[in-house]
């Protein structure tokens, strides 16, 4: 896909935007400029025919996103939502800030309002103290879920996080 140019006068440079918009890293970067005012804008312009968009984290999916993929002509009915793991110990030991039901009933809205929902997530395994009970509760999880991509990856430790400091599983 090629780059577009998108001129932001908040920020009075210009922003390369590629087919795919993260949420999370615009809401950071793009300072006074509301990122689902940003999906308006792109759904405006012409010559895109059509974009999709990444969330981070559950905590970045507000009504307002649900609506814009309802509302905006060009925006694609995709929802990438990692999950991580199926297990709310688990990820409040990975510090996430959500529990699995808020990963579920935003799955569930949107699901019901889009029946032809592309599903992704992401997956976590390893984390250093998941168990098995919590790896077999993630696989039930994606069983319920049916999503169409599942990104899996390996636990690996960031230095200078919390999990860097724990005891890690064999490998």
């Amino acid at each position: 896909d090629e780059a577009i140019q998108v001129h932001d006068p908040a920020l009075d440079v210009p922003l390369p935007l590629l087919r795919r918009v993260v949420l999370g890293v615009l809401a950071q970067v793009a300072v006074g400029a509301g990122h689902l005012d940003l999906l308006a804008d792109l759904d405006a312009l012409d010559g895109l025919k059509q974009f999709d968009f990444v969330t981070s984290h559950p905590k970045d999916t507000p009504d307002e996103l649900f609506f814009a993929m309802r509302d905006l002509d060009k925006c694609k009915q995709f929802l990438h939502l990692p999950i991580q793991s199926g297990s709310d110990r688990t990820l409040e030991a990975m510090n996430r800030g959500y529990k699995v039901k808020d990963f579920l009933e935003i799955v569930d809205k949107f699901k019901k309002e889009f029946p032809q929902l592309t599903i992704a997530t992401d997956v976590i395994v390893g984390f250093p103290t998941e168990s098995e009970k919590e790896f077999e509760d993630t696989m039930k999880l994606i069983k319920k879920v049916r999503p169409d991509v599942v990104h899996i990856s390996r636990f690996g430790a960031r230095p200078g996080t919390e999990a860097a400091k724990m005891q890690q599983l064999d490998k």
